[in-house]
């Protein structure tokens, strides 16, 4: 199958268009290499150390990977949660997949923000593995190359992270819908999807996309593009008959005028697509967030919230992947949106 046609697609715009702002917040509020030294030295883990007791240690990455793939750890998917995290850390404590475990339920609960119980979970990691990698070994971070263990990496994170989001709470959460906000059910092959729109903050999004709604225009058109950790992306007429080497590239004959506000990007606000380095926004693409993009605050119009059916955008966001592409192996369609 062909890739999307990148120079011309509808697209959300990558991190090196984000403005100064964009990137401090992104910088403050991601810490994807910890996620990545994580990712990697489990792999590594797995792979390494062929001896006599291999068969425990198959065992006991069985039971983590039949929780959580190593291809949703390394992408930054959403995690289980951090109970049954927990509760298979205990399971696997006196086992090498055990402080890997544990490590994934720091992460997850840091996903969660509840620092406290990320800040408990850590310190059990280091009393319960003082010898492990994780805890002991330190490695070069940061431009000066100073020592750090990948532990610290982690406290240090949960710090930095806690203080962010108590400063800046309009980050991740948005303003309450004003009373008698437009709510849309968008029906799909994989779940309802329910919506509020900030009528007030968008008024021509909000317009255009109820307009299109009670048209029928995105019945049958697929959810074309998805990034494990960051969205889903829809509303492309192309996907309905179009060859996918097209999908990406559709909409009405015209465009929206960007109308930025307070709202921010963060897990769960419905925005709109737009063409790389366009100001205005497509006339029918949209995308779900699955993470905190901060880098797109400024960028592209957030025009509304989910309000229930998250798990369904989950379900989306973990489908397998065509190969060397952001195309889902089998798309989720829209079979209908019903305005409430």
């Amino acid at each position: 199958m062909a890739d999307h046609k990148a120079p011309t697609q509808v697209s959300i715009a990558p991190y090196e268009e984000a403005s100064r702002l964009q990137k401090m917040v992104s910088t403050y509020s991601v810490p994807f290499f910890v996620l990545v030294i994580i990712a990697s030295g489990a792999i590594l883990w797995v792979k390494s150390n062929q001896d006599s007791v291999q068969a425990d240690r198959d065992a006991s990455w069985n039971k983590l990977t039949a929780l959580v793939s190593m291809e949703d750890i390394a992408s930054g998917a959403e995690l289980p949660g951090a109970a049954a995290l927990g509760s298979l850390a205990k399971e696997l404590q006196a086992t090498p997949a055990g402080p890997w475990t544990k490590a994934l339920e720091v992460r997850s609960l840091v996903d969660d923000k509840d620092w406290p119980g990320a800040e408990a979970a850590l310190a059990e990691l280091e009393s319960q593995f003082p010898n492990h990698n994780l805890v002991a070994q330190q490695l070069p971070v940061g431009p000066n190359g100073s020592l750090q263990t990948m532990a610290g990496q982690l406290r240090d994170y949960i710090k930095s992270q806690r203080e962010f989001v108590t400063a800046n709470p309009q980050l991740y959460k948005l303003p309450p819908l004003p009373e008698g906000s437009p709510q849309l059910t968008i029906a799909t092959t994989a779940g309802d999807i329910t919506v509020g729109l900030y009528q007030d903050r968008a008024p021509e999004h909000v317009a255009n996309f109820i307009k299109l709604a009670l048209n029928g225009y995105y019945v049958d058109t697929k959810f074309h593009r998805v990034i494990p950790g960051f969205m889903v992306q829809g509303g492309d007429p192309n996907t309905k008959t179009g060859a996918q080497s097209e999908w990406g590239q559709g909409g009405p004959e015209y465009k929206i005028p960007a109308e930025l506000s307070d709202l921010y990007h963060f897990k769960g606000v419905l925005a709109a697509a737009k063409m790389p380095g366009d100001t205005e926004s497509s006339g029918s693409q949209f995308y779900f967030t699955t993470g905190d993009p901060h880098h797109l605050d400024g960028e592209h119009t957030v025009f509304g919230v989910i309000l229930d059916g998250a798990a369904t955008v989950r379900v989306m966001e973990n489908a397998p992947i065509q190969p060397g592409t952001e195309v889902p192996e089998e798309p989720t369609s829209i079979t209908g949106i019903t305005v409430l």
